[in-house]
């Protein structure tokens, strides 16, 4: 199942505050925001400001972009301990008052493997994480900011599972479901709505996946229409399909997360993507697909990125014809 805001606790964000906000902060507070089940944006607030002012104007820009949720982090030494804590107060009030829900408010003297923090709110508190593993664990529900993780972290996100092919129910659901009318359909409205909810990609859509790709040239298209609901979630939960697929589905799945990431700037992500889908047509002896071609010729520099993302609309012209009115991406 995929990670998303309800299964962090207060210590991982703390962890993933560097890799949110873009360096190692100090006597500053960190807000991290959320919409649904995925971080929308993260803001590093300096102490030394008027405190009522900027929480107000922060309150009312969390109100406008339609945030729904903000955990409240303070960094500060000795000297600016107080402060940073009143601070943090002011902050909840005011986040409160537009309806924003504070999940936590929590205070650390430094960030770093093993510092300590506390809960401003409740009686618990804890040692921070090993901040480079929470930042890559924590990727794959981040939009607005590019969290850039340990390669080796992400190799490792490729790798199939113990038994990659789903189990014999959900291939024998897959398959009678496969002989009805609209099979494809059905399943790219599933897939569809897994990506909109950041939800977990089962066995059994990985099952039904599966056989559309290996029956349907269009369908493989239309993956790319159904990712323009959310790129960086799509190409998590596709990676998730494909680590349980084998053969022609894999390397199909694996081509479109290349090709997501090298549009979405996760040019590292793309890389490995498109290796692991490369080997997996070395295994079946077949050629690489048009996608992969175009993704390798991607990162040669040779196809300009606006026209790498045009293909989009071709993934969402065949998305319309299943059905599915998507929203397309400019």
């Amino acid at each position: 199942m995929l990670t998303t805001v309800e299964q962090l606790s207060t210590g991982e964000y703390i962890a993933a505050v560097p890799a949110l906000v873009g360096y190692m902060p100090t006597n500053t507070i960190a807000l991290v925001f959320t919409r649904g089940r995925m971080i929308e944006l993260a803001v590093d607030v300096a102490l030394d400001q008027d405190r009522y002012g900027c929480a107000a104007h922060l309150a009312k820009v969390a109100e406008t972009r339609n945030l729904e949720s903000v955990v409240i982090i303070a960094v500060a030494d000795k000297h600016h301990t107080g402060p940073a804590i009143d601070f943090t107060t002011i902050l909840a009030e005011e986040f409160n008052a537009v309806g924003i829900t504070v999940r936590a408010r929590a205070f650390t003297a430094r960030l770093a493997l093993g510092a300590e923090w506390s809960d401003l709110d409740r009686p618990v508190g804890g040692v921070i994480t090993d901040t480079t593993a929470t930042a890559h664990a924590i990727a794959a529900i981040t939009t607005g900011r590019r969290i850039f993780a340990d390669r080796r972290a992400i190799a490792a996100c490729y790798t199939t599972v113990a038994a990659p092919a789903p189990g014999p129910v959900a291939v024998a659901a897959a398959q009678a479901a496969a002989n009805s009318a609209g099979f494809a359909a059905a399943t790219l409205r599933a897939l569809a709505v897994t990506v909109s909810i950041n939800g977990e990609p089962t066995e059994v859509l990985a099952a039904r996946v599966s056989i559309m790709l290996t029956t349907d040239t269009t369908a493989c298209d239309a993956l790319l229409g159904v990712a323009t609901i959310d790129l960086a979630t799509a190409a998590a939960i596709y990676t998730a399909l494909a680590n349980q697929m084998q053969g022609a589905p894999r390397m199909h799945a694996l081509a479109a997360v290349a090709y997501l990431h090298l549009i979405n700037g996760s040019g590292t992500d793309s890389l490995e993507a498109i290796t692991h889908a490369r080997a997996e047509a070395r295994r079946i002896k077949v050629e690489d697909n048009a996608l992969m071609n175009t993704v390798t010729t991607g990162h040669d520099r040779i196809i300009p990125l606006t026209y790498l993302r045009g293909l989009l609309a071709v993934g969402t012209i065949a998305a319309a014809k299943f059905g599915l009115d998507l929203p397309g991406i400019s």
